[in-house]
């Protein structure tokens, strides 16, 4: 699941740029029965810090571990739903 938007603000940058590290390192663990399975939450961010404003975000989380989230109710889906709704908005302004 990628989503991508342009930031142009100084504190929403070094704000989503710490969301990146820390999701980045998280991982999501689902168990059936014996069977768990394990996935990198988000395998894949980037940003240009050494570029000027507008930096594009590109944040790729693992399809997997975003279903993970939703079967589990784990309250990091909402980070994600956040992304998402950045990425709406930005495509929506004017």
């Amino acid at each position: 699941m990628k989503i991508e938007f342009l930031v142009a603000d100084d504190e929403e940058k070094d704000m989503l740029a710490e969301l990146g590290h820390r999701l980045s390192s998280e991982t999501v663990t689902y168990k059936r029965g014996e069977t768990s399975w394990q996935w990198q939450m988000l395998p894949k961010w980037s940003y240009d810090a050494l570029k000027p404003a507008p930096w594009l975000f590109s944040f790729e989380f693992s399809a997997e571990a975003v279903r993970a989230l939703q079967l589990l109710g784990d309250s990091r889906l909402e980070s994600v739903k956040y992304l998402a709704t950045k990425a709406q908005q930005s495509t929506t302004m004017h």
